[in-house]
């Protein structure tokens, strides 16, 4: 038997001559099993193309499927007023501010008489501000997401808390106000 007859042996799918440890034959590109009747996996190993495509395919639907969950057309991110002004008291209280109706010099009262629907937001920000004193007594406003896409600001006066319901445009809609805490 010569030298490299111990070192070969035939294909099982093809019958060609290969090399007695060649995992896989280069004729028929079969993987075949191991002389000694050990099993190698039955899989073949991966390509490393087609596990780069699987992983982009993987990574595209859980990003569409991540950006379809955030964006949710139709379903607006809407949050309970009571929850936003306790989160801005919180959070004025933190920023040394620990009554945020306090620093304001405008009460309900001056306000109301002036509020109409249709109102453009820009007009009832600058009719707030000429009543402020100054920059120390500034009237604190924050945002609130309401449903339908319309956004509500609240504005912390000196006797109450105001809801402000504007639309995309920026026009009041309607309001709402509560006692100041």
């Amino acid at each position: 038997m010569a030298f490299h007859d111990q070192h070969e042996r035939t294909c099982p799918t093809c019958g060609e001559r290969i090399s007695a440890t060649a995992p896989k034959c280069l004729n028929c590109g079969e993987y075949v099993r191991d002389a000694a009747g050990d099993e190698t996996d039955d899989v073949e190993p991966a390509d490393g193309r087609r596990n780069g495509v699987v992983l982009v395919l993987v990574l595209a639907c859980v990003a569409a499927l991540a950006y379809l969950i955030v964006s949710q057309p139709g379903r607006p991110k809407v949050a309970d007023p009571a929850d936003v002004r306790e989160l801005h008291r919180v959070l004025g209280q933190l920023g040394g501010k620990p009554d945020l109706n306090a620093t304001s010099t405008v009460a309900l009262a001056d306000v109301v008489p002036h509020l109409r629907v249709g109102m453009p937001l820009a007009e009832l920000n600058r009719l707030v501000s000429l009543k402020d004193a100054g920059q120390a007594t500034r009237t604190t406003t924050g945002t609130v997401p309401l449903a339908d896409g319309a956004q509500g600001y609240l504005l912390y006066l000196r006797d109450a808390d105001l809801l402000v319901e504007v639309d995309a445009a920026g026009v009041v809609v309607a309001w709402t106000a509560e006692p100041a805490r």
